[in-house]
């Protein structure tokens, strides 16, 4: 059984007077020792030393594989360990490095980012504030609010509204519209006409806009959360996916109106007049529809839990697929009506009216639900 035999001093002597360059390991271990604790890195730095004494022929080792060298086994053991460690080290260091170059990008990019909103702040603002000026001039100085129909003032004061409301962005959109309400100019006078405005996301939320003039706007996405908008005019205007959550649209002419997906949770559309609107996968939940003109209204997919419809005209509304779970609809006008596959369940039916062209789901009893047949 072979021992280990330690080198000779000469040998000693060339391996001490090797010269080696330590940065890159420096470097590892420092990296390692921010990552795993100095201890543990010490530890690692020491087993690698002696694989690198062995290596280099400091220490020569001779094992017999068949025997039982034990400080053979362990320097195998020492030096395997030791290889182990530094390709951990260098995977580590490598993905620490791309890690770092990363979110040195990621940041750069955060800068650029906000950079350009700070910017695209600053623009809007400037146009807000000119947009402002000129319109004051207007309404000063060029009788704006004293016009009449078909004025040149007016035509101006339209232009420059939809010129600039393409360059702004929700909050300064909201506040635009605001400032016209409160200057007379977009209420039952209708002195600018807003139709195709883009208002597109735009923070309305709480607004009062009573008898504002709205029809043909583009107010998808935006947030009418809570607004005041009792008898507007938002004929055939589009609102996809706007929140009007709690909003006040007594008598709002919403005829026409494209209210796919929008969100009318709990909202007051009591004698709200939605003929022809499109609410396909609207949300209705709680919403109070007494009275409320849907008639050829497209209500699929929509959502009416609890809605109360009592009175409500849907002659010729489509509510295939529609949820009107617990709602209440006495005395509704159901005449060639499609509730074809709508649920029902629990719904207060005692009164509604319909004929042979209203369409139910299977297995529907309307004799006991109350409903009245209308030859």
């Amino acid at each position: 059984m072979e021992k280990i035999r330690y080198g000779s001093l000469s040998k000693y002597h060339q391996f001490t007077t090797t010269r080696i360059n330590w940065q890159p390991l420096r470097r590892i271990f420092e990296q390692a020792g921010e990552h795993i604790g100095m201890n543990t890195a010490l530890a690692i730095l020491v087993l690698l030393v002696g694989s690198i004494l062995i290596w280099t022929g400091y220490f020569q080792i001779r094992i017999n594989l068949a025997g039982s060298d034990l400080q053979g086994w362990l320097a195998l053991v020492l030096a395997l360990v030791a290889l182990v460690t530094v390709i951990y080290l260098f995977n580590w260091a490598m993905r620490k490095s791309e890690q770092h170059s990363e979110h040195e990008r990621q940041m750069a990019e955060w800068y650029v980012q906000h950079e350009r909103e700070i910017e695209s702040e600053r623009a809007q603002e400037v146009a807000f504030q000119t947009y402002l000026d000129r319109m004051t001039e207007l309404l000063l100085e060029k009788g704006l609010r004293r016009s009449k129909a078909g004025a040149e003032v007016r035509d101006i004061a339209r232009a420059r509204t939809l010129t600039v409301l393409r360059g702004l962005e929700g909050a300064h959109k909201g506040i635009l519209v605001r400032f016209l309400y409160e200057a007379d100019l977009i209420t039952e006078r209708d002195i600018i006409d807003l139709s195709g405005a883009d208002l597109s996301g735009a923070h309305l939320k709480k607004a009062v806009l009573n008898k504002a003039g709205l029809a043909g706007v583009e107010l998808s996405g935006a947030d009418l959360g809570n607004a005041h908008l009792n008898r507007a005019d938002l004929y055939s205007s589009v609102l996809i996916v706007a929140d009007l959550g709690g909003a006040n649209l007594h008598q709002a002419n919403l005829s026409k109106a494209n209210l796919t997906e929008a969100r009318l949770v709990v909202t007051n559309l009591t004698e709200a007049d939605l003929t022809g609107a499109d609410l396909h996968g609207a949300n209705l939940e709680g919403a109070d529809l007494i009275g409320a003109n849907l008639r050829q209204a497209d209500l699929r997919d929509s959502i009416l839990i609890v809605a109360n419809m009592v009175e409500a005209d849907l002659t010729g509304a489509i509510l295939t697929g529609a949820n009107l779970e617990a709602a209440e609809l006495m005395d509704a006008n159901l005449q060639g009506a499609d509730l074809s596959r709508a649920n029902l369940k629990r719904t207060a039916l005692r009164g509604a009216r319909y004929n042979n062209q209203t369409k139910w789901p299977k297995g529907l009893n309307l004799a006991e639900l109350g409903a009245v047949l209308v030859e």
